[in-house]
């Protein structure tokens, strides 16, 4: 947490004061210009949003990366070389939905 903090404060803040200069107008969530918010509004408007994504988007890996491979990997990957290969087995398909 203290990294991600500093990096957001340190990295993501001046980033998003750069892209914000010389913009007249407010980019959306805000409803000031960059130019004229202090650190702490563009934390407000923009980096808790950055980091709630990171949040998510770590929680999506680690779903994904909790699914048992040896089950979903081996089907599709004997399923991929059939495809390349041109040939499907279209009677194992139908033995296979028949159960």
């Amino acid at each position: 947490m203290l990294a991600g903090g500093a990096l957001g404060w340190l990295v993501i803040i001046p980033i998003i004061r750069m892209i914000g200069e010389g913009r007249p107008l407010p980019m959306y969530p805000a409803s000031v210009p960059i130019d004229q918010m202090a650190p702490s509004d563009i934390w407000n408007n923009y980096l808790r949003y950055i980091g709630a994504g990171a949040v998510a988007f770590g929680g999506l890996i680690s779903l994904v990366r909790a699914i048992p491979r040896s089950r979903v990997r081996s089907p599709l990957a004997s399923e991929r070389s059939r495809a390349r290969a041109g040939t499907r087995d279209s009677s194992r398909a139908l033995s296979v939905t028949s159960r």
